[in-house]
């Protein structure tokens, strides 16, 4: 079975480094969004995959079902975000998910543009 990912879109003016996803290490960099002409942003993603396994079977960084947690840093700073993903099959596991990051605050969507969580970052 196939599972689907997370993409996580920068919409920070700075590059975004995710340190750390469910302590299992470093996913990588986002740049900051592309200035273009029409939109005059494009968001930057790095793209992570989903599991079903649990936090406590985890042997590399990946999306689990329920709370995720990420180290963001960004413009020499380090916050926390804290991702619900939700259970099946609302959505799927094979769906991919979108999460935005902004300086203080994420949003994760589905595919379908549904909000599935407003997050506040520590």
């Amino acid at each position: 079975m196939a599972y689907g990912n997370v993409y996580i879109f920068n919409l920070c003016a700075e590059e975004m480094f995710i340190s750390n996803l469910n302590g299992m290490g470093p996913l990588g960099s986002v740049a900051s969004p592309l200035r273009s002409t029409n939109p005059p942003y494009v968001p930057q993603q790095l793209i992570a995959s989903r599991t079903n396994l649990t936090l406590q079977q985890l042997n590399s960084p990946l999306f689990v079902i329920g709370e995720n947690q990420l180290t963001i840093n960004f413009a020499g700073e380090s916050r926390l975000c804290r991702v619900s993903i939700p259970s099946p099959p609302n959505p799927p596991l094979q769906a991919d998910l979108w999460l935005y990051i902004a300086y203080r605050q994420a949003f994760l969507f589905d595919t379908a543009g549904n909000l599935l969580e407003s997050i506040s970052l520590d």
